[in-house]
């Protein structure tokens, strides 16, 4: 507001502050005009006129622009982010003087644009009210401005500096923002597991993972260095584990900056395993039960303190000798296991059954010779098929055989025996067709074809011959195909069994199929077809060539039935076709006679 002498109302009324544009004035009164201040580059004293046409001005009277004020930070959100930048900071701030150039420093490197989002009054008791346009600021009401400024990236992770300006000159204090690197993505580890000496390089996959001095792995609370796999695109990291106090898993994390670390994999410590340099002896039987020494070191008192054998199951093993100075074992014994399998087996020793020492020691198991106490049967028929039950001492289940003078049967040990019972299936002998006689062999068992056990006597008897008793029925048409039950003793199942049915003229032999087998006293065949109303001889074979006695079978011829004729007369001089119809199960070809009527 300015107050003059001889104002005119006009549309030419100006004010001027030295040398800076007209600024168009508002008239009040004759003796007042009101002005709005332009923005000047400095802050100092300034001549102010005014003037009724917008040329000629009166006399000046001086103006002071004061400094523009500091804003005064009260908050902020957030004060972190990655070194990636991204999203925004809202600041809250009094004495702002709203202008275009409202910005934010993120010292030393970039000043970015703020947006103005709000103005609220603050009481000087702290209630708040919402600020208009056309409210009136009271001496006890202060202005809450509140400032977004996008946050820009940054090099490094650090913290910075932080303002906020009105212009490019007048800023707020500044206030702390952090940079920080993001924390990685640790996916798996590989091998996931070590010693408690350390000493194990991890590989890790995952995400993130940049070329940092910050760059580490941390195993439970201890931090190693982490090295970068080159040309794996940030993906690829390994790093050593360090030593541990005692055996289990612990948490392994991965970091950029030893502050964000990665969500948790495991990683899990193992006792390690002793070293042996001797055993004695290095050989037992299949059998085991020898006690085994094994000299060495670092043989600890644990009850994973175990030897392997090969693939048979570990052993508890015993310390035997301590290293007074270190306490721990320098010999331990263990009983060598039975070893059911065809070779030879690796010695190893391990303190917690899981890692076994190396290099292994090569132990020789050697093959039993078995001993035979009985058979039972003793004797079979030349055809064989009986199961044989062996008893006696050292069989070897995996490769255990009985031989039939020079016939080699694979045998099976009956489980729950102590390897002391078998079966083996008795042997057809060669040319069982001819054998008239008993035939008495040797028998004997041997492990996976090394030393056979001692002999006993076995005796292959002759096929018998059949005796028969009845045959049911005892007659059939002469087309055959009947199945009829014979019934006898003796008969020896086998693929030369057979009924032959022989009516002088004719003899034919027919297959026959066993129907009582506990007793061997029933067999079936079917009858083959004769040529004429007979009688038949049945006999029945065990080997094709001895026959039984013979029982009689019956061959009947049906009777036919006449249903109709036609014609039904004809000339008594004869000489008419006639044609029958017959009813029966087969045509027999007969002499036609005259039918008179």
């Amino acid at each position: 507001g300015i107050n003059a002498e001889y104002g005119i109302n006009s549309t030419f009324l100006r004010c001027l502050w030295d040398l800076y544009a007209p600024v168009v004035a508002e008239y009040l009164s004759e003796t007042a005009v009101r002005c709005v201040t332009p923005a000047v580059n400095y802050h100092r004293v300034y001549n102010l006129s005014v003037s009724n046409n917008a040329s000629t001005y009166s006399a000046p009277i001086p103006f002071t622009y004061n400094p523009v004020p500091s804003p005064n930070i009260t908050s902020y959100f957030p004060n972190k982010a990655t070194v990636f930048g991204g999203g925004e900071v809202i600041i809250n701030a009094t004495d702002v003087l709203p202008n275009p150039e409202l910005n934010c420093y993120f010292a030393p490197t970039y000043v970015v644009a703020a947006k103005l989002l709000a103005i609220t009054n603050i009481t000087m008791n702290g209630s708040m009210t919402n600020a208009t346009s056309n409210s009136t600021v009271k001496q006890n009401v202060t202005q809450l401005y509140t400032i977004s400024c996008p946050i820009p990236p940054n090099s490094a992770a650090q913290t910075i500096k932080l303002y906020f300006g009105s212009n490019r000159v007048n800023y707020s204090r500044p206030v702390s923002f952090e940079y920080r690197i993001p924390a990685p993505i640790a996916r798996y580890a590989s091998p996931n597991h070590g010693f408690l000496e350390g000493g194990t390089e991890v590989l890790i996959t995952g995400e993130r993972f940049f070329n940092t001095p910050g760059l580490m792995c941390k195993f439970g609370n201890i931090l190693v260095n982490a090295t970068l796999v080159p040309n794996r695109n940030e993906s690829l990291l390994t790093c050593v584990s360090p030593p541990a106090t005692s055996p289990g898993t612990v948490s392994l994390y991965v970091t950029n900056d030893n502050k964000n670390f990665s969500y948790p994999l495991e990683f899990t410590y193992y006792v390690p395993p002793p070293k042996v340099v001797n055993i004695i002896p290095r050989s037992d039987t299949v059998l085991g039960g020898t006690v085994i020494t094994a000299f060495g070191k670092q043989f600890l008192s644990t009850y994973g303190l175990v030897c392997k054998f090969g693939v048979a199951e570990p052993v508890p093993a015993k310390i035997v000798e301590t290293d007074p100075e270190t306490g721990e074992g320098t010999t331990i014994t263990c009983v060598a296991p039975r070893y059911l399998y065809l070779t030879d087996a690796n010695f190893r020793v391990s303190n917690d059954g899981l890692f076994y020492s190396e290099p292994p020691f090569h132990f020789k198991y050697q093959m039993i010779v078995p001993s035979i106490t009985s058979i039972d049967p003793s004797s079979d028929l030349v055809y064989g098929g009986t199961d044989l039950t062996v008893h006696g001492t050292n069989f070897f289940p995996l490769a255990f055989n009985c031989l039939f003078n020079n016939t080699v049967v694979t045998a099976g040990i009956v489980v729950g025996t102590e390897f002391k019972k078998a079966i083996c299936s008795v042997p057809r002998l060669e040319e069982a067709e001819n054998i008239q006689n008993p035939v008495k062999i040797q028998f004997s068992v041997w492990n996976n074809q090394t030393v056979p056990s001692n002999n006993v006597s076995f005796t292959y008897s002759p096929v018998p011959v059949p005796k028969i008793s009845s045959i049911s029925p005892a007659t059939g048409l002469v087309y055959g195909g009947v199945l009829v039950v014979i019934t006898g003793k003796d008969f020896v199942p086998n693929d030369k069994l057979s009924c032959r049915f022989s009516n002088g003229n004719d003899t034919q032999e027919m297959p026959a199929t066993m129907v009582e087998f506990s007793n061997n006293t029933k067999l079936t065949c079917t009858t083959p077809p004769a040529d004429r109303k007979s009688i038949a001889f049945v006999s029945v074979s065990n080997n094709g060539k001895n026959f039984s006695n013979p029982l009689n079978y019956t061959y009947l011829v049906p009777v036919p039935t006449i249903s109709s004729v036609n014609p039904n007369s004809a000339s008594i001089l004869g000489g008419t076709v006639c044609d029958r119809v017959w009813k029966g199960f087969c045509f027999i070809f007969i002499v036609a006679l005259p039918i008179y009527c």
